[in-house]
């Protein structure tokens, strides 16, 4: 990570002109910041998506599906493994059940969304950062910049980056500012092979996934801000909301926490959501038949990518895998 913070422009950082020059102490802090946040983001955003969702009355017409862990089999091949994650640090979530320990002890790797523990190298800064003489301050009314200032008002690091930030970036960080973030269930689960000596692999690269992000219009993210700023108290209570469904292994109701923010929301979501979910789901299956086929592998992804028609549950038994839910107790 270091190597990657090194390499960025500090011009990608200072895009605001009322950001001063910064000594080479400060850069290399702001730019550890920078990386750090980056990562978070790409974890965090599915928790962005669901910020209205109390307040949306649309309801899921799909089919019940239930389980968050799931065996993999093909006759002629060890058994692989599918669970279905929840990208936070809370210890309820983390805790593995005797089952989940069972098949971590005894797969020979782990494959993720991205690999965290072995992360690209990329240009964080210039992912997040709007365009050279962009600002923030100048895309929202004088009102909501003082609201965004205002909730991070105990965070001095994000205040000096946040006239600089695409209005996506700056919702992650707010949620983040909102939730006692820890070390997410995914990054606990690719280290533990890893202290293991078993191999931690990526069905995905940052710039994939961001370009997922960036691939919203400018009026769709300030949009999402909006809506985080506005619904922000609410927050911790719709995530134990999520929380609560995880552990109960509904992934229905997840996907109506996702259904309900497309179409409760003031902006139009439904393209990005396609790609967010539908498109990286056929990326993310066509990319698994390779350590599906080699098999004794668990594939951990976030739980909203396993349900529906194009989820990853119904994708591999497409392609003639047998899929059982495991108890997750």
């Amino acid at each position: 990570m270091l190597e990657v913070v090194k390499t960025i422009s500090i011009k990608t950082v200072c895009l605001h002109k009322a950001i001063s020059p910064l000594s080479g102490q400060e850069e290399r802090t702001v730019l550890i910041y920078m990386n750090s946040i980056y990562m978070k983001a790409l974890k965090l955003i599915f928790i962005c998506l669901f910020a209205t969702v109390a307040f949306a009355e649309k309801r899921s017409t799909e089919q019940a599906q239930q389980g968050v862990l799931w065996s993999i089999k093909k006759e002629g091949i060890r058994d692989s493994y599918l669970l279905g994650t929840i990208h936070l640090g809370d210890p309820r979530v983390t805790r593995l059940s005797p089952a989940l320990t069972k098949i971590v002890d005894q797969t020979s790797s782990i494959i993720g969304e991205l690999s965290m523990v072995k992360p690209e190298p990329v240009n964080v800064a210039k992912m997040m950062t709007l365009q050279e003489g962009g600002s923030l301050q100048m895309l929202l009314t004088p009102q909501e910049y003082e609201a965004l200032e205002t909730a991070f008002i105990d965070k001095p690091s994000y205040r000096m980056i946040l006239p600089s930030l695409k209005p996506w970036a700056a919702s992650v960080l707010l949620l983040q500012v909102k939730l006692a973030m820890g070390e997410s269930f995914d990054l606990q689960l690719q280290k533990r092979y890893q202290s293991a000596g078993k191999a931690v692999y990526g069905l995905e690269t940052m710039q994939e996934q961001t370009r997922v992000f960036d691939s919203l219009k400018l009026y769709q993210q300030l949009g999402m801000l909006r809506d985080t700023l506005a619904y922000q108290d609410e927050i911790p209570r719709l995530i134990e909301e999520m929380i609560e469904a995880y552990l109960a292994g509904d992934l229905t109701a997840l996907m109506v926490m996702s259904n309900a923010y497309i179409y409760g929301s003031n902006v139009d979501l439904k393209t990005f959501m396609d790609e967010l979910i539908t498109q990286r789901n056929i990326r993310m299956a066509e990319r698994s038949a390779y350590y599906l086929l080699k098999g004794n592998v668990l594939i951990a992804v976030g739980a909203l990518h396993l349900p529906g028609e194009m989820g990853l549950i119904n994708l591999f038994k497409q392609v003639g895998f047998q899929l059982d839910p495991v108890p997750f107790e």
